[in-house]
Formats: structure tokens, C-alpha cells, sequence
């Protein structure tokens, strides 16, 4: 009798283990929707040559919201952000207002799945599209004629983008992840607007639908630019997750004069799955 229950026993083993690991693959291949709200911190450089030879720094408030679908091998996802704060410059003292927002979509396909260290990680391809909007107003001051001066920078982009993601994925749904976005080709908008003394320029001046009609089409190697960001991902519950993540962000042009600004951003996110 001992023998038929052990076979018994290893085969209602078997059957269990076959039954759990069905359900895991089919919750693998459930599709997955998030909300994440992230708030956090963006070190802001800026020189634009146009407004300052100097570089103008400072931390500044930055907030975001991400909506995820995510199935077995397919992600897309919608991004938005803004920055917002008053960089200054030990050199040149100005009162600078920055203001940065930025809108994406992007869809990835994981093409490389293997186990590292008994851990999946996962390889993902993608293309979107994106638009990159910053802003600065810079006000200077005459101490001889005792007068202040107004001047704007606007620098829009509207992109095609190639975005590569790795994922490393540990026990209990935690994981790190690796994203870089490379618009290669885009419509920028940097027009010589600002000087409040120039007829042409006080159209756009308050006007971001004058600024964008003024794009013009530039390759990835013409100004380099990229959006990169690595994440930890932690579950707090059972349809919850907290999110740290370091972004680093680097935009250049040269019209009308050279301009360059880098965003270090460290942002914690909560996000809602269903």
C-alpha cells in the first residue's frame, strides 16, 4: 500500500506544480495597466549663449505622470513631466524663470529573454514620438538708469525616437531597469525671439504656436540629444508599486547661438496596477 500512495503522492505533487506554473504563465501573459505619479528633484544646467555666456544652475521642482500597458513581450507607454524654478549664476546675477515640459509615446518589443544568476532579464526595442518644450525668462538690471530689461529663450522639439530598455528582473516582483531614448530625427524650434525692442521677435514672445511653426528638421548628429533613466521597482501591496528612479537628460543646439542644458532628475514614483 505504501508504494501505490507514494506514486499517488508524486503524482497529485506533479499535477500541483504543472497547475502553478500554468497559472504564473498565463499572469505573465496578462496584460498589466500602471499609473505612476512621480515628484522629485531636477538639477538643472543651462548655457544659451543667446541670453548669457554663463552657465545658470539650480535645483528645481519636477513632477511627472506615466500610464503603462504591459503585456508578455509587448510595453507601450505614455510619459509626462514638468520642471519648473529660478536657476541662477554666481557670475551674473539675474532673475531667471525656467520652465521645461515634456510629452511622449513609445512602444517596445522585448526581443532577448534570458535567466541571469537564476534571474529573467529582458531586452526591449522600441520607436515614438516626443515633445520637448523649455522655456526661460531672463530679467536683467540696469543699476545706472535704474531699469530692468526682459528677455526669452524658447527651445521646442518634436521627435521620432529609437529607445532601447533592459530590465533585471529579482524575487517578489522587484527589478531594475536601463531606458535611453535617441530621437534621431525631430522639427526644432529655436527661433531669435526675446528682445522686447524687436518687432518680429514680441510675436512669439507669449506665443508657443508661433514658436512651433518655426521648427526646422535636424538629424540626431547634427545636435545631439538624449533621455536616459535607470529605476528600481518595489512592491508595496498587492496592486502598488514605489518606484526610485535617476534620470539624465542632455539637449543641445546652435541656432541662433550654441545652446546646451543637462537635467539630473531624481524622482520617486508610486504607481497603481489593474
Amino acid at each position: 500500500m505504501k508504494t501505490p500512495l507514494f506514486f499517488l503522492f508524486l503524482a497529485l505533487s506533479f499535477s500541483l506544480f504543472c497547475q502553478n506554473e500554468q497559472l504564473l504563465e498565463k499572469k505573465q501573459q496578462k496584460t498589466t495597466h500602471l499609473v505612476g505619479i512621480s515628484m522629485g528633484v531636477n538639477d538643472f544646467h543651462l548655457r544659451d549663449e543667446y541670453l548669457s555666456p554663463h552657465i545658470f544652475s539650480k535645483p528645481m521642482f519636477s513632477s511627472g505622470l506615466t500610464y503603462q500597458v504591459q503585456s508578455k513581450k509587448l510595453l507601450q507607454e505614455v510619459d509626462l513631466s514638468y520642471s519648473f524654478g529660478h536657476p541662477d549664476s554666481n557670475i551674473q546675477i539675474r532673475d531667471v524663470t525656467e520652465k521645461t515640459g515634456f510629452v511622449s509615446y513609445s512602444i517596445l518589443h522585448t526581443f532577448f529573454e534570458k535567466k541571469i544568476s537564476g534571474n529573467p532579464v529582458q531586452l526591449s526595442l522600441g520607436t515614438g514620438i516626443s515633445s520637448f518644450i523649455a522655456h526661460t525668462n531672463f530679467i536683467g538690471r540696469d543699476e545706472k538708469y535704474k531699469y530692468d530689461w526682459d528677455e526669452q529663450s524658447w527651445y521646442t522639439s518634436n521627435s521620432i525616437n529609437l529607445l532601447f530598455r533592459s530590465e533585471y528582473m529579482l524575487i517578489s516582483g522587484k527589478s531594475f531597469f536601463l531606458q535611453v531614448t535617441m530621437p534621431f530625427f525631430s522639427l526644432i524650434s529655436r527661433p531669435e525671439n526675446g528682445h522686447v525692442w524687436n518687432d518680429d521677435n514680441l510675436k512669439v514672445i507669449n506665443s508657443i504656436l508661433q514658436v512651433e511653426s518655426q521648427g526646422k528638421p535636424e538629424f540626431f548628429f547634427k545636435n545631439p540629444v538624449f533621455f536616459s533613466q535607470i529605476g528600481y521597482k518595489q512592491p508595496i501591496g498587492k496592486n502598488f508599486d514605489l518606484r526610485f528612479n535617476y534620470q539624465f537628460n542632455y539637449i543641445s543646439s546652435n541656432r541662433p547661438l550654441p545652446l546646451k542644458m543637462y537635467m539630473n532628475q531624481f524622482m520617486t514614483q508610486l504607481d497603481f496596477l489593474f
